[in-house]
């Protein structure tokens, strides 16, 4: 094989320095790994994400960017997917937590692509941190789960003001009746009280063993029995309470 020329190796560079020049412009962090998971290369914005310097972490395995269980699993997936093709994350992406330098642990959405160089495989991961959108939705669920209960709290107390307004319409129509009704007893007191006197003046006047006068005793009996209903009437639909108090009787 010829050796490369010039042109080659400056379209090499050219090549190499274009990749460079995209891996530190994305905001999402990019880290790449050999198929036995050691890290080949990261951009700055996985820098900044971990909290590590580059040297850091090229050359070292990519569990120490995940915290436990999956950094004890991922060398046992990894052997998995090469032995099976399994996929469970790459081509497909998923949400999974990651460990930065300072030991704090995050949400993440990792995406896995797989490529090959000659007869080595290795694996491109971009990673995007979604802790905005976790606090986002989880004050979403917040205000949802609020909102639910303030309208829950409502229907309550629409509830109470309906049996409230039925219990006043209830009490306004039983105030009615109650009137009506104090003015039926008393329009029927003055007829009672004319027949009763009547009946009174001619049982006077008639001998205790006058055949007319059993007619007028029946009379007398309805008359008083019409009055105590009358009377039971307004007892009824008057408003005041009894009032039990202490008297000088002296």
């Amino acid at each position: 094989m010829p050796p490369p020329t010039e042109a080659m190796l400056q379209e090499l560079a050219a090549s190499d320095a274009w990749r460079r020049a995209l891996l530190e412009a994305t905001v999402d962090a990019i880290i790449t790994i050999c198929e036995r998971g050691i890290i080949r290369t990261i951009n700055p914005a996985a820098e900044r994400m971990f909290g590590y310097a580059e040297e850091e972490l090229i050359g070292q395995s990519v569990n120490k960017l995940m915290p436990s269980p999956y950094r004890e699993e991922h060398d046992a997936y990894i052997a998995r997917y090469l032995a099976t093709g399994e996929k469970r994350i790459i081509g497909i992406g998923r949400e999974v937590v990651a460990r930065r330098k300072d030991g704090t642990v995050f949400p993440i959405r990792l995406s896995v692509a797989e490529a090959r160089l000659g007869e080595s495989r290795f694996f491109v991961g971009v990673i995007v941190d979604i802790t905005e959108q976790k606090r986002a939705e989880e004050e979403l669920r917040r205000n949802h789960d609020e909102l639910h209960k303030l309208v829950a709290e409502l229907r309550a107390k629409n509830e109470e003001i309906q049996s409230m307004t039925q219990q006043l319409w209830l009490a306004a129509k039983l105030a009615s009746v109650g009137e009506l009704a104090a003015s039926i007893a008393h329009e029927l007191n003055n007829p009672l009280a004319t027949v009763a006197l009547r009946i009174e003046s001619l049982l006077e006047q008639v001998p205790e063993h006058d055949p007319k006068r059993k007619p007028l005793e029946i009379i007398e009996q309805e008359t008083k029995r019409m009055g105590n209903l009358v009377a039971n009437l307004l007892q009824f639909v008057r408003h005041g309470r009894e009032q039990i108090s202490t008297v000088d009787i002296r």
